[in-house]
């Protein structure tokens, strides 16, 4: 994004004027609201609600930064945090307050975008995430994940990781804020990765549905068609994949991977954008006028880029209508399964640190005793000795140390280091009923509530069976919970007898290892000789020769050292063995409804289009050169040129009374070639069917050629919606020779009075014939229904323009000129502000 300081505003949009349809000369209505240099952007988004900007700069610095547009002279920085990993795509929340942020190792990172704290991180993809859309599934505002009388349950506290610090104030954990938190919107993020993983979680953290686009084996393409032709495609098979995920078998995609995803807005259709499995140099050599290259009047003796792959670009339309359908039930579900999730995750992050903890305690402990228990074998071996267990039973009834006793405590000890070791267990076993009252039951009792919301739900399968609710893993969940909490309070009253056992061990060895060297008998304030109580209780375990290393605790913690203690072998009925069942359980659950889920998800169309790079028909050199190299070298948007411009968007549907129409889905591009690029747009609608007998889609097509100011060819290089009407795109002039590069500017074309072209309709969902390109339509003879307006020139470090981001809702359009290194913000509602003002 830009840095902190910033060049002067210029306000372009006020000189300079471009000719209208009738010759005369028409006032520029935009201008330049910031003009600022920038760092070198991996991926740049505006916010739908606030006039954020959202940047994640490229490797190796890789920082989230967001921007507030304040005036013409500032933009100050709001937040900056450095994305654990390489970030590669970013997306705002639809209520604006939140950012996530995809990395290089499939995960996926959700930050607060007002302090930048990380809500919650998780890692949905195996490969690296490509595109985001997260789109708002609330009805009314009234879905939460949460019923309301739940929140009475006590909050869940960070466990602390040492008995040191387990009485002070605990730092923020990130993980235990989100399970504490209630959350009052619902919403669906889908993330894509590059391996064609395609993944709807609810809100970005608790995924729901998962499928796998996969090209199989790849065959042999058919012959090139024109542009917009929709040539059949292979047979398209579904498969299951033992994960859960569906795998859509398309071979027609191999070795292509997802460059964008858009979800509809009625949350029935998942359009997929993926890329060409290549990139071709901007200089191959081909005929302009071969099939499926459109020629735009004369062409030049320079040759123009033909594609290696007959088709550029793949739109794939899903039907994931059981979203729109469920979403309540799923609102419901979802957010009591990833509390459940999350409950579990913490619990046993609980029971990690309580064997953690214990173990280095006890270690010590059970050292000294087998210290002991060896120096007594020594002297058994020599004389009629006996077993430690006899020899500290006769040390309590004749108040003298034996001689094995005296030499241990002599030799292999000290009073310093029996007091330390006191004092280490004694802290040890206050940590272990400190996490297990206030952390371990206290997690029980939300998973036991929990549990009973999704039992009660369960009760009513037919609305919450058909995601994959029911109430079989629910009962075994509950009894491993309740297994869960028993073992709990056996472990509070094992850690009762352990503190009397050990006080009263002590009392016994340490005033005799004090005595014997020759020290002063301390005792600690409010110590005391041992009650008859527990002097009987410490002889009737010695009598019944149970062990001395407090391995009681240890086997219940499940706290073994080796093997054990590192989670490969757990004992039955410790607290690690039924954490491990308990955290099977629940993943399994979870896993349940993504899996059920996913079976519903099913093909609406495949739809292959040539896409060219604009880059393929500018002449200029200089331009084209650079375009070349960054092709060749496979640099990518936001960043490079020479890539193709292909974008998704949905329309909102009809929402007249009983209409059932899904929204029509709008491709958009500005196509290369010929003499000039062209715009092109598609408008794709996916008609109402039931599930599993998709009607063929019906297409709507129109292109449109740049009006040139200078003489010279005009080309449409980027384009992006604005809005339901509007289409914003940039438009590069090239400079007459001998001059050399090109000149930007921004052009809103205003469609709703346009009329597309609509394409026979056939009963195949795949079109059969290779259809004609329409005839292009220059933006000077649009009709007047049709309005456009058009900037003045912009800086001509624009005309290095590599990416195009427009947010209609703050009436706003950035052009990032990667290789130049700036960024420049246009205000495109300036017109219309300055009317009302002068109305006033």
């Amino acid at each position: 994004m830009a840095e902190e300081e910033a060049d002067e505003s210029v306000d372009i949009g006020a000189v300079g004027d471009t000719g209208g349809r009738d010759g005369s000369q028409v006032a520029h209505s935009f201008r330049v609201f910031s003009d600022r240099p920038a760092s070198d952007l991996e991926a740049l988004e505006w916010n739908c609600s606030m006039d954020l900007l959202a940047c994640l700069t490229a490797p190796p610095d890789s920082t989230m930064s967001i921007y507030r547009l304040l005036s013409e002279d500032q933009s100050p920085k709001l937040l900056s945090e450095k994305v654990t990993g390489v970030g590669t795509a970013l997306a705002w929340s639809p209520c604006g307050r939140k950012v996530v942020v995809g990395d290089r190792l499939g995960g996926v990172i959700v930050y607060d975008g007002e302090s930048g704290a990380v809500l919650h991180t998780r890692r949905m993809h195996p490969q690296p995430v490509a595109a985001f859309s997260w789109v708002d599934a609330s009805l009314d505002g009234s879905i939460t994940g949460e019923p309301p009388w739940t929140r009475m349950l006590p909050p869940l506290l960070a466990v602390p990781s040492s008995p040191s610090n387990m009485y002070a104030e605990m730092p923020p954990d990130a993980d235990v804020e989100a399970l504490n938190s209630n959350s009052s919107s619902f919403s669906f993020l889908v993330s894509a990765d590059e391996g064609g993983l395609i993944v709807v979680s609810a809100g970005g953290t608790f995924p729901l549905q998962a499928t796998r686009l996969d090209g199989g084996e790849a065959r042999a393409a058919p012959p090139s068609p024109s542009q917009a032709s929709i040539p059949p495609c292979s047979s398209c098979t579904v498969a299951g994949d033992v994960a859960g995920a569906i795998q859509l078998e398309l071979p027609c995609l191999a070795g292509r991977r997802p460059r964008a995803v858009s979800l509809s807005p009625e949350l029935r259709c998942l359009a997929v954008l993926l890329g060409g499995p290549g990139s071709a140099s901007l200089s191959s050599a081909a005929d302009p006028r071969s099939p499926g290259t459109p020629t735009c009047g004369p062409q030049t003796p320079m040759t123009r880029q033909t594609s290696i792959e007959p088709y550029d670009e793949f739109v794939v339309v899903l039907d994931v209508r059981k979203l729109a359908i469920r979403r309540r039930e799923l609102a419901q579900c979802s957010g009591m399964t990833e509390k459940l999730v999350g409950t579990v995750a913490y619990a046993r992050q609980a029971v990690d640190a309580l064997a953690h903890v214990w173990r280095g305690a006890a270690d010590n402990f059970a050292g000294k005793m087998r210290a002991l228990a060896q120096a007594i074998d020594d002297y058994a071996a020599s004389s009629n000795g006996g077993s430690i267990h006899s020899e500290l039973l006769m040390t309590c009834c004749t108040g003298s140390p034996s001689d094995a006793i005296q030499a241990f405590l002599t030799r292999q000890t000290s009073p310093q280091q029996l007091s330390r070791l006191e004092r280490t267990l004694g802290q040890a076993l206050e940590y272990v009923n400190l996490v297990v009252c206030t952390r371990l039951q206290a997690a029980g009792q939300h998973l036991l509530t929990v549990l009973h919301e999704l039992q009660a739900c369960a009760g009513w399968p037919q609305r919450f069976g058909a995601i994959g609710l029911s109430s079989g893993p629910l009962r075994n969940l509950m009894s491993r919970t309740q297994d869960l909490l028993r073992l709990t309070e056996l472990l509070l009253l094992e850690t009762s007898q352990a503190k009397r056992f050990l006080r009263t061990l002590f009392q016994v060895l340490l005033p005799l290892a004090q005595k014997l060297a020759d020290q002063p008998t301390t005792a600690e304030p409010g110590a005391a000789a041992p009650s008859k109580e527990d002097m009987d209780e410490f002889m009737a375990r010695m009598r019944q020769r149970e062990p001395m290393d407090l391995a009681e605790i240890t086997a219940r913690i499940g706290a073994r050292s080796g093997s054990q203690a590192q989670g490969q072998v757990s004992e039955e009925g410790s607290l690690s063995c039924a954490m491990q069942r308990l955290a099977a359980d629940a993943t399994e659950f979870s896993e349940q409804l993504a899996r059920t889920l996913s079976l519903h998800v099913g093909l609406l169309a495949c739809i292959p289009l040539r896409a060219a790079s604009p880059w393929s028909s500018i002449a200029a050199a200089d331009l084209r050169a650079v375009a070349n190299a960054d092709s060749i070298r496979g640099v990518p948007s936001p960043r490079g040129l020479g890539h193709p411009t292909l974008s998704i968007t949905w329309e909102t549907p009809a929402t007249t009374a009983g209409s059932t129409a899904s929204g029509r889905l709008l491709l958009l591009w500005s196509g290369g070639g010929g003499r000039e690029s062209e715009l092109h747009l598609c408008r794709v609608s996916i008609r109402p069917a039931p599930p599993g007998k998709p009607l063929p889609f019906r297409l709507e097509q129109t292109r449109l050629r740049a009006s040139s100011v200078h003489g010279s060819p005009a080309h449409f290089v980027l384009c992006q919606a604005y809005d339901q009407n509007n289409v914003a795109a940039l438009i590069l002039n090239e400079r007459i020779p001998p001059e050399s590069g090109a000149i930007a500017a921004i052009c809103l074309v205003d469609l709703s009075g346009h009329c597309f072209e609509q394409v026979p309709e056939t009963s195949a969902i795949c079109l059969k014939e290779t259809l004609p390109l329409p005839a292009a339509i220059s933006l000077e003879d649009l009709p007047a229904e049709v309005p456009f307006r058009r900037s003045a020139d912009l800086p001509d470090s624009y005309m290095w323009a590599s990416a195009l981001r427009v947010m209609a809702t703050r009436g706003v359009c950035s052009v990032y000129a990667w290789r130049a290194r700036r960024l420049l913000t246009l205000d495109m509602q300036a017109e219309g502000e300055e009317e009302e003002e002068d109305e006033d």
